[in-house]
């Protein structure tokens, strides 16, 4: 059910590279930057750098080079020290997608993301597959994804409150409640909807065996 083509995460780096360095920034601190969003792809950005800065110095510039591998080595230690996910939506931009994206790829409700992303939804209602296809969508390892979804919910933007007073979060909701909200908030394709209705509804019988 969920569409299995995407940029290879390799080609994502290298175009977060171009990006940072059609913008005006140096060779080191496009390379920088770009190590943040992708440690994993941390040797194809140094190699691409690299070629770069070939282009642009002659021979005379070895310790340059040098320094700059150096560099990199360092910042890419650095970059893959884990680091919890802070918001889903941040994620999503982080691989160069947007959450129409993430939406259209699982065929789920808009709905449906904010509430993951606000961890609104319980969880363990959520259909395994979906778990997998998102984690994997966002290259993040899906124990993270589940610690993320794990924490208490967060209120809604437009909710307002009293300053002595602390904001009120509704009880996380299952995932089946939240795809029947979205059925008739996003107008969810009924083909879409049936079909997590029916994941849903398989793991329930699994695990009642």
């Amino acid at each position: 059910m969920v569409d299995d083509v995407k940029p290879e995460r390799s080609d994502l780096a290298l175009l977060s590279l171009d990006s940072l360095l059609e913008s005006g920034n140096s060779i080191e601190m496009s390379l920088a930057e770009a190590v943040k969003l992708f440690p994993d792809q941390s040797a194809v950005l140094t190699d691409a750098a690299l070629l770069r800065k070939f282009e642009m110095c002659d021979a005379t510039t070895d310790m340059s080079i040098s320094e700059l591998v150096s560099n990199a080595i360092g910042r890419t230690a650095a970059a893959r020290r884990p680091k919890p996910i802070a918001k889903l939506v941040d994620s999503v931009k982080a691989v160069g997608l947007k959450t129409s994206d993430i939406v259209s790829h699982l065929k789920i409700g808009t709905s449906i993301f904010i509430k993951l992303d606000r961890r609104m939804i319980e969880p363990a209602s959520i259909p395994d597959e979906l778990l997998s296809s998102l984690a994997d969508q966002l290259y993040e390892p899906l124990d993270r994804l589940l610690e993320y979804l794990s924490r208490p919910a967060t209120a809604s933007s437009a909710v307002t409150f009293k300053a002595d007073e602390q904001p009120s979060v509704k009880p996380k909701e299952t995932f089946r409640a939240a795809l029947n909200a979205s059925l008739t908030a996003d107008h969810l394709d009924k083909s879409s909807y049936e079909y997590w209705l029916s994941m849903v509804q398989t793991e329930v019988e699994q695990e009642g065996r």
